[in-house]
């Protein structure tokens, strides 16, 4: 069993952990939750998010993705999350069944499982995005209901979560921050009508980068030890180059 350098938890014990907490608590486990309603968390998250744990629904699902997959000159265009689902196996089906359960129902507040990870960070979608007003509902909820995680959502459409607030009358939870992606390679947007963003998450080429005096400050890193993404320090704008 591999373990997390940092603090020498291996994934065995993070399950051990999370039961014990949730006999106390009575709130659902991550298993109990996927074995109710199919969704899956992944707690071993690999390459630079490895400690991060995090749950996502599936960019081949979106309906937003997969319009902005045809843009020339969008991000979306070069999407790493659909080329990355097509080279992994029982993966996309994963997600699809995530997308199901997530995005078009609201799951009771007493259902939401208690999440864990050796970090004490926790990714919203790293292979989609929101496509419902009920899928920012329950993140929010499952925020809300983890205080003791620091939560980061990437998003493209904020105004999605812009109605959810107005609809449901839920506010932010303080320990979700949430990332604004920019459409475009070399233009950070600015998010401004949104206040509940807090980060701008922009691509960069490294001609344009460097001959403008980017600094990239995201990339090739862990992102357990960066944790600008998660945490209220960092400044607003998150810079990576074009992979």
């Amino acid at each position: 069993m591999k373990k997390n350098t940092t603090n020498n938890v291996t994934t065995a014990t993070v399950f051990e952990m999370e039961a014990a907490i949730n006999r106390a608590k009575r709130q659902p486990t991550i298993r109990e939750f996927r074995e109710k309603y199919g969704v899956t968390i992944t707690l071993a998250m690999t390459a630079k998010m490895e400690g991060v744990a995090g749950v996502t629904t599936s960019v081949l699902e979106n309906p937003y993705c997969k319009a902005r997959r045809g843009i020339c000159g969008m991000v979306c265009a070069k999407c790493y999350a659909a080329a990355g689902l097509a080279r992994k196996a029982n993966v996309p089906e994963c997600y699809a069944r995530n997308t199901k359960a997530l995005t078009t129902q609201i799951i009771p507040i007493d259902d939401l499982p208690h999440l864990y990870s050796e970090t004490g960070y926790f990714r919203f979608e790293s292979f989609g995005d929101i496509s419902t007003e009920m899928q920012v509902v329950n993140y929010f909820n499952m925020a809300a209901v983890n205080p003791h995680m620091k939560c980061a959502l990437w998003t493209k459409n904020p105004w999605i979560i812009r109605e959810a607030m107005k609809h449901y009358g839920i506010e932010k939870p303080q320990n979700l921050v949430i990332i604004g992606s920019s459409y475009y390679t070399d233009k950070a947007m600015s998010f401004d009508a949104y206040g509940f963003i807090d980060k701008v998450f922009t691509v960069y080429t490294k001609q344009y980068a460097a001959e403008n005096g980017i600094e990239i400050n995201c990339g090739g890193r862990s992102c357990a030890e960066c944790g600008r993404c998660y945490e209220n320090y960092g400044g607003r704008y998150v810079n990576e180059l074009l992979k």
